[in-house]
């Protein structure tokens, strides 16, 4: 049996193949882009809930650290009170011994 290929037939099976892989190349670029495409959107959602996580994180830590403050000013306060009172005393307790002083050297 004696198969006779024309030139038409013959171009067919010598451009087949290329065009054959070229479109398996594409068709293998395409499905490529599809997949990295939905890891992008995959790690920007990712991201997006990581994102309001610390947003989250930091609103909680302004909140403590407000409240710190305000505990710690009062507290502050509070001592400086206390000691101011116990300042004055003192104050008043010295005055009453320079004056216990001064008083035998002005009689004499």
């Amino acid at each position: 049996m004696n198969v006779q290929l024309t030139v038409v037939p013959l171009w067919a099976l010598v451009a087949g193949g290329p065009i054959a892989m070229v479109l398996t190349a594409l068709v293998g670029i395409l499905v490529n882009n599809s997949v990295n495409k939905s890891n992008i959107e995959a790690l920007r959602s990712d991201l997006r809930r990581v994102e309001d996580t610390l947003r989250t994180e930091i609103r909680i830590l302004q909140a403590d650290n407000a409240r710190i403050e305000s505990t710690l000013r009062s507290q502050i306060q509070r001592v400086e009170g206390v000691l101011s009172a116990k300042i004055d005393n003192l104050d008043l307790r010295v005055k009453g011994l320079e004056e216990e002083i001064r008083l035998p050297l002005i009689k004499q």
